[in-house]
């Protein structure tokens, strides 16, 4: 170095130190771990670049696919939406409920039959393969992969099958690791397409992780190039068809794509073009922007100039969502051959929309890659109801033909918040049961059980700790972390749905036990039940249950008016349990006891019945059994033993397992 540089090199010599010791093969035993599993070391033969993305398959999705020298515009279009689901002890119960509605009826075409059949998983070798299977493999998976892939030619495929094993066999070269996926293939919508499950582990039961850029680019490019190679390339005419179909659409097209691509701050100059083919595309947009003008979506500022709103492909993508509600709504209504009417059809909006009570004719997925679900309503106000469920709701508890009541979920603060966290912040962030009678002394023991059963729920949510002495610490942010629970288990289920009878109309109107329809008679209601559609049905269901009961001696008419035999809810709902039970009793030998407010419930829980006087559960003990009020925590004791106390009505205080209160 020269004896003029600034900064002249001085070396500093220190004790030599074994490049093998014990710190250095930790270190690098811990980046040789991170760099495989982040993909960044080739495995199962496949070779990895390394890149800004962690996962496997970057290079494949940062840099594209080989397009042997097709245009873009010339291939062929596959859509692949993709999500990765974590699983879990409550993932894999969901899992299992989007696995059942994905092999549900009339979705998959059978060889040689014009209609429908149930789906049918497949893999690479097998043409019918059993989810549950599938699902079992996984039950240790911290994740699954799901995709949803949509050819826009898929109508030229003579089957699904074949595309699906060559994509999955390329995407296992991509991330150089074996897969074990399973799909159905599902043609009840307008564009045949197919859902592919995989699993969230490489062939060396290693967490499978996935580059980002690969799940969003890299597996549509594949898709893509492999229909283009089945297919062969579109050609302009094709090309010029597609497009000008997009024109009058009422939802994102490519052409929105297009134009956003090509707006500065919303502003889009549009010049003549130097060819025809220029000139034609040119003309498309031009269709297109004249489109968004009348839905108020774009403005000409220019013979050649237009603005788009900022937020056009937004609203589009709720138009396109909002048609294809509807057209659900329309299909499920002429599948159950009811007529509403061109004003007949309604969207639930949580955010403004009354409670509606009504029968349910469909249930079925509204988001197939998230796995939440949407209720077709007929409501008693003459109108068919789209309502989507979210995620969180079984909806095996809430059978068709069903009556039903939605309303909004609040995403609001429960009163019992409010009391622990004063209650807590007064006992140094403490609560308990006898915390809070001595704070209030008129506080009823039922009425601090609504607050224990809160403060166990938030309890699974790490927001609150139990511990053994039965007190509570609740932390001084309880009533933010509360909040934002709520919020988001609002979004998870935007409504609540109440079940008011599981039966339907027709097992209503002679059943002996207390049903809808009598609660409806007693309390006055059926003037708040409309005169035209499912309204209509349950005003002639009342008309013959009302026939019914006087039949029966349990009502009369009085001047005009219907008089009903004092507590005849009771009464029915007591002749109905008594009944189930005599039967019961001659096929076990068990005896039945009765149970009223006050008393205690102990025993193995055996099933839940749905009555026309409500879900009960079956209480079994060793000389007898007993009939109570259903609640849905029991589902996670089945076969175990229980204990409870009657609280009045259809209250009861359960207790599962070491005493713990539920």
């Amino acid at each position: 170095m020269s004896k003029n540089s600034e900064n002249p090199f001085k070396p500093r010599l220190g004790k030599g130190r074994a490049l093998g010791g014990k710190q250095g093969k930790r270190f690098l035993n811990r980046a040789l771990s991170a760099a495989k599993r982040a993909g960044g070391i080739a495995s199962g033969g496949g070779v990895s670049i390394a890149g800004s993305s962690f996962g496997r398959g970057r290079h494949k999705g940062r840099f594209g696919a080989l397009h042997y020298g097709y245009t873009h515009s010339s291939r062929r279009r596959v859509v692949v939406k993709a999500r990765i689901v974590k699983l879990g002890s409550k993932g894999i119960a969901a899992a299992k409920t989007h696995l059942g509605y994905l092999t549900r009826g009339g979705v998959d075409r059978r060889a040689g039959e014009e209609e429908l059949g149930k789906g049918v998983f497949y893999d690479a070798e097998a043409d019918r393969v059993e989810g549950g299977s599938f699902l079992e493999r996984a039950e240790e998976d911290r994740h699954q992969f799901r995709f949803i892939v949509s050819p826009e030619d898929a109508h030229e495929l003579e089957s699904l099958k074949p595309f699906i094993r060559d994509l999955m066999q390329q995407a296992e070269e991509d991330l150089g690791t074996r897969l074990d996926w399973v799909a159905v293939d599902h043609h009840d919508t307008d564009n045949p397409h197919t859902h592919v499950l995989v699993r969230g582990k490489d062939d060396r039961s290693e967490d499978l992780v996935v580059s980002r850029d690969y799940i969003s680019r890299g597996m549509r490019d594949r898709a893509s190039e492999l229909m283009t190679l089945e297919l062969g390339p579109r050609n302009t005419q094709e090309i010029r068809q597609a497009m000008t179909r997009e024109v009058e659409q009422d939802r994102l097209t490519s052409l929105d794509q297009r134009l956003k691509h090509a707006a500065r701050d919303g502003d889009i100059h549009l010049p003549l073009g130097e060819n025809a083919e220029e000139r034609q595309t040119r003309s498309l947009l031009i269709a297109r922007l004249q489109k968004l003008e009348r839905m108020g979506l774009a403005k000409q500022t220019g013979a050649h100039d237009w603005h788009l709103a900022s937020d056009f492909d937004a609203i589009l993508k709720r138009e396109g969502i909002r048609g294809d509600i509807i057209k659900t709504l329309h299909r499920t209504m002429a599948d159950h051959r009811v007529d509403h009417g061109a004003s007949g059809y309604a969207i639930f909006d949580p955010q403004s929309a009354q409670a509606i009570t009504g029968r349910i004719l469909e249930k079925g997925l509204a988001d197939e890659l998230k796995g939440s679900y949407y209720l077709i309503v007929d409501g008693v106000d003459g109108k068919a109801h789209y309502v989507e469920v979210g995620n969180a709701l079984d909806l095996e508890d809430y059978p068709d033909e069903s009556i039903v009541e939605v309303t909004a979920r609040s995403a609001d603060l429960k009163p019992a918040d409010h009391i622990i966290d004063k209650i807590a912040k007064a006992n140094h962030g403490l609560y308990s049961e006898d915390i809070h009678t001595s704070f209030d002394k008129t506080a009823s023991r039922r009425f601090v059980e609504t607050h224990l059963r809160r403060l166990e729920l938030l309890r699974r949510q790490n927001i609150v700790e139990r511990h053994s002495d039965g007190t509570w610490s609740v932390p001084r942010d309880y009533l933010e972390r509360a909040r934002l629970f709520e919020e988001r288990q609002a979004r998870n289920q935007p409504v609540q749905v109440s079940l008011k009878s599981g039966w339907s109309l027709a097992q209503q109107k002679k059943a002996i036990g207390a049903t809808w329809l009598d609660q409806t008679l007693v309390a006055g209601d059926a003037q708040a039940v409309g005169r035209t559609g499912f309204g209509a049905d349950v005003q002639e269901a009342l008309e013959e249950r009302r026939g019914h009961l006087m039949q029966e001696g349990l009502a009369e008419e009085v001047k005009g008016t219907t008089k009903y035999r004092r507590q005849l809810l009771a009464y029915l709902q007591k002749r109905e349990l008594e009944h189930i039970a005599g039967k019961f009793s001659e096929e076990t030998g068990l005896a039945y006891k009765a149970t009223k407010m006050g008393d205690a419930v102990e025993g193995i829980y055996q099933k839940r019945l749905t009555l026309a006087s409500g879900r009960y559960a079956l209480i079994e003990g060793a000389k007898e059994f007993t009939l109570v009020p259903w609640r849905p925590v029991l589902e996670r004791a089945r076969g175990a033993q229980v204990s409870g106390m009657m609280r009045g009505g259809a209250s009861i205080s359960w207790h599962i397992g070491r005493g713990r209160g539920l």
